[in-house]
């Protein structure tokens, strides 16, 4: 048997083996990771950027720093806050993916970040931002320590999409 003989022997047995196995059917939670939320808190700040600006030209510096701090304290949470938990969320679809493909060490590394993230936004954070991190982050460490001998399934990974998505969007 020549070598291209053997190649195309080795890429059908290799098809016949792929088309056995199921995909994994399409989860709504994991796979919609929209930055809807997000998009809306960066108007938010432009908008107060804008308004920042009119005050000034207008001659109203009180306004203006007003706009200005709110600006800067909106940032603030938008960089700590939010946008590494959008973060978290797509590790954690990444993490059910390499789940349901088998790839337990992957899906460990990528809850491993996710846990990490959630430690860096809790040590920025305070006031009532915070209050569902600690909750959140218990649930990721247990998730992590139990991805090697966790059967197959996604909810565990999307009840942490979830509870991302209800912080985000408050």
């Amino acid at each position: 048997m020549n070598r291209f003989s053997l190649l195309i022997l080795t890429v059908l047995v290799g098809l016949n083996c792929a088309c056995g196995q199921k995909p994994e059917p399409l989860n709504p939670i994991l796979d919609d990771c929209s930055l809807d939320a997000v998009m809306g808190k960066s108007l938010r700040i432009q908008s107060l950027l804008d308004g920042a600006l009119r005050h000034e030209r207008n001659g109203n510096t009180a306004a203006a720093a007003r706009n200005w701090r709110q600006a800067r304290d909106e940032y603030y949470v938008f960089h700590h806050f939010y946008l590494p938990l959008e973060n978290a969320k797509i590790r954690i679809a990444q993490a059910a993916r390499r789940h349901a493909l088998k790839d337990a060490a992957g899906a460990e590394a990528e809850m491993t970040s996710v846990r990490l993230i959630l430690l860096d936004v809790r040590s920025k954070m305070t006031g009532r931002n915070i209050r569902g991190i600690d909750p959140l982050l218990t649930d990721t460490e247990d998730l992590e320590k139990d991805i090697r001998t966790l059967k197959r399934g996604t909810d565990r990974f999307s009840a942490l999409v979830s509870v991302i998505d209800s912080l985000v969007s408050n």
